[in-house]
């Protein structure tokens, strides 16, 4: 397979495995790509990884408080496969905004575990100024696109129609031009339907970086308003750019 090195940034996925000698070999697809068997013990199993603290500012306002599955940066089982954060166990589900203090949250998932300072500061008038700014001459205003057509699963075809995106430097005169099609797949190879490989269309960012272009989608519709919503950073490398 090369070295693991290749694979560090990689969409690493499996859903199916066999038994040898005791011992599970996942078949493993990366990027979309079937590669081959590999064994388990090649993952990261029975593993928590989580921010190292969280510092929250002194809102008396608070309704929500934060969201402790926040700290987590994933989790695996004792076979190397990620769960979801709210399978987690944790000491605390969220943190009030509104009393200062140091809080440590725990969190237990089978063998793997771990802890996370989270501080709410004590200065509740931190961030709040008066508002004595004049209002200023307003820019340019820029159109943005919706995309007609979605590409959906097993038909990855371009957009109907071109979109431009037209660059201005601070005196409003235009310094570039960018006409694209690209295409929008709904998933990413396996695992249909779920949050942490579908991709959906609602493009909050775009940016170039020479063929390459890079895209924030936000999945939307009911988990939109929910804690539980979701987001994937996309790049599109060699993409062919209409300049």
């Amino acid at each position: 397979m090369a070295t693991t090195k290749k694979f560090k940034l990689a969409h690493v996925q499996s859903r199916s495995y066999k038994l040898a000698r005791g011992r599970r070999y996942y078949y493993v697809y990366v990027d979309g790509r079937g590669v081959g068997y590999v064994s388990e013990r090649a993952f990261a199993r029975s593993k928590m990884s989580l921010v190292k603290s969280v510092s929250l500012v002194n809102n008396e306002l608070d309704t929500n408080g934060f969201v402790t599955t926040d700290a987590i940066n994933y989790v695996t089982d004792k076979h190397g496969s990620v769960v979801d954060v709210n399978s987690v166990k944790r000491s605390a589900d969220r943190i009030s905004e509104k009393t200062p203090g140091r809080y440590v949250v725990t969190y237990c998932y089978g063998k793997a575990s771990g802890k996370v300072a989270v501080t709410v500061r004590n200065d509740a008038n931190e961030g709040i100024s008066k508002a004595d700014a004049k209002l200023g001459k307003g820019g340019n205003v820029g159109k943005t696109w919706f995309p007609h057509e979605l590409a959906f699963r097993s038909n990855y075809n371009a957009q109907v129609s071109s979109h431009t995106y037209v660059g201005t430097d601070k005196h409003g005169k235009k310094t570039a031009k960018l006409t694209t099609k690209f295409y929008e797949p709904n998933s990413f190879s396996l695992l249909e339907g779920s949050q942490e490989t579908n991709v959906r269309g609602n493009v909050q960012g775009l940016d170039v970086y020479g063929q390459d272009m890079v895209t924030t989608n936000f999945y939307g519709g009911l988990e939109s308003s929910k804690d539980g919503a979701r987001g994937h950073i996309v790049c599109r490398v060699n993409f062919p750019l209409y300049l």
